[in-house]
C-alpha cells in the first residue's frame, strides 16, 4: 500500500525538523511574540549550517505571516521543513511548473489571470505535472484563488500553492469537502449497485415462474440459487425460514426473500472484493498504490493495460491521496459490476 495522508515517516521527519528549528528560534524570541526579523532568522540558519538560495529563502519568506518587518518563525520553519521532506518537495516543483505555465499568460505581470487564461495556461503543463493533478483539486484551487468569484482575477501564486498542495489550511478544507464527497458517492454506488443486483436476482428467480405468479416451489428456488450464486447451508436454512409460504407451499419471493436473498449477494460480492483488497495491500496499511490496484483488479477477472490503470486510479481515488482506501476499491468494484450488469 501507499503512505496514507499525513502519514509516514516522511511528514514525521518533517514535524522533527521543524520543531527542533523552532527550538532555537525561539532562544531569541525574547518576548515570545513568535516572530523574529529576517537577520536573526538567517543568523540561526547559518549556525545550523542550513544554506539555501537567496530566491529559494524569499519564496519561503513570501509565503509566511509577517508583523512589522517581522516574520512569524513557526510557520517559516514549517516551510523549510519542505526543503527535508521529499514528498513536500515534489510539490514545490508542481507549484514552480504551475507558475512557470501560468506566467506565460500573465502578460502584464500583476499576478493574475482570467479563469479562461487559467485553463490554457494548465494545457502547457508536461505529462508528468499534470497527472499529479485531477479536476476537483484544479476547480477547488480555482475558487480559492478567484478573488470576487468572477472568475477574472485569478491569483496566480494562491492557485499555485493550493494545487500544488503546499497551502494547509486549503489541504484541510479540500479534505473535509473530499470526505464529504467520499461518503456521498460511496453510498450512491452501494445503494446503485445493490438495486441493480436486486434486478438480477429476480430475473433469475422469474425463469422459474414462467406464469410470473410471484413464487416458486422450494426445488425450483434451489435451482434458481445454484444460477445466482454459491450459497452455505446456513444461509439456504435462513432463506426458507424467513421466506412467506403460501397455501400452496410456494415461496412468496416478491418481498422478504428477494431483499434477504439480494443481501446474501451484495455481502458476498463485498467479502470476495475486501480479500482482494487485502491480499493485494502487501504493506497492510489499508492503502492501495497503483501497481497493487493493477494487480488487484488482474485478480478480480479485470485486466486493464498500465494507462486504463492510471486513469481508473485517478477517477476512483476520490480523497485524491494517489491511493485507494478499501472503500474507494469497494466503490470502483461496484461501479465495475454495475457496468457490466
Amino acid at each position: 500500500g501507499g503512505s496514507g495522508r499525513g502519514g509516514g515517516g516522511g511528514r514525521a521527519d518533517r514535524e522533527q525538523f521543524c520543531d527542533e528549528l523552532v527550538a532555537a528560534f525561539a532562544e531569541h524570541d525574547t518576548n515570545r511574540s513568535g516572530f523574529l526579523d529576517p537577520i536573526t532568522l538567517g543568523h540561526v540558519l547559518a549556525q545550523r549550517n542550513l544554506q539555501l538560495p537567496q530566491a529559494k529563502l524569499r519564496q519561503i519568506m513570501g509565503n509566511v505571516e509577517k508583523n512589522e518587518g517581522e516574520l512569524d518563525y513557526r510557520a517559516f520553519a514549517w516551510e523549510l521543513g519542505a526543503v527535508n521532506d521529499p514528498n513536500e518537495r515534489r510539490k514545490a516543483e508542481t507549484e514552480a511548473a504551475v507558475l512557470e505555465a501560468l506566467g506565460r499568460l500573465d502578460v502584464n505581470g500583476d499576478g493574475f489571470v482570467t479563469a479562461l487564461e487559467l485553463g490554457q495556461g494548465l494545457t502547457y503543463l508536461s505529462p508528468e505535472v499534470s497527472s499529479k493533478i485531477n479536476s476537483d483539486l484544479v476547480r477547488f484551487a480555482a475558487q480559492q484563488a478567484d478573488h470576487d468569484g468572477s472568475g477574472q482575477r485569478v491569483d496566480v501564486r494562491m492557485f499555485a500553492r493550493v494545487v500544488s498542495g503546499l497551502d494547509a489550511a486549503s489541504n484541510d478544507a479540500m479534505h473535509q469537502q473530499q470526505l464529504m464527497r467520499h461518503d456521498e458517492v460511496s453510498a450512491e454506488v452501494a445503494a446503485k449497485h445493490r438495486e441493480n443486483t436486486a434486478a438480477t436476482v429476480l430475473s433469475q428467480l422469474q425463469r422459474f415462474d414462467p406464469h410470473q405468479t410471484g413464487s416458486i416451489s422450494p426445488v425450483n428456488l434451489g435451482q434458481a440459487l445454484s444460477q445466482i450464486a454459491d450459497f452455505s447451508q446456513e444461509q439456504v436454512g435462513s432463506l426458507l425460514g424467513n421466506a412467506d409460504v403460501r397455501r400452496d407451499g410456494s415461496l412468496d419471493y416478491t418481498e422478504r426473500l428477494l431483499d434477504q436473498l439480494t443481501d446474501f449477494v451484495v455481502q458476498g460480492s463485498t467479502n470476495r472484493w475486501t480479500q482482494i483488497f487485502r491480499r493485494w495491500d502487501r504493506n497492510h496499511d489499508g492503502k492501495l498504490t497503483m501497481r497493487e490496484l493493477e494487480k488487484a483488479l488482474n485478480a478480480s477477472g479485470q485486466q486493464r493495460e498500465l494507462s486504463e490503470v492510471e486513469e481508473i486510479m485517478r477517477s476512483a481515488d476520490i480523497d485524491c491521496d494517489g491511493t485507494l482506501s478499501t472503500e474507494e476499491f469497494l466503490t470502483l468494484m461496484r461501479l465495475m459490476e454495475i457496468n457490466i450488469q
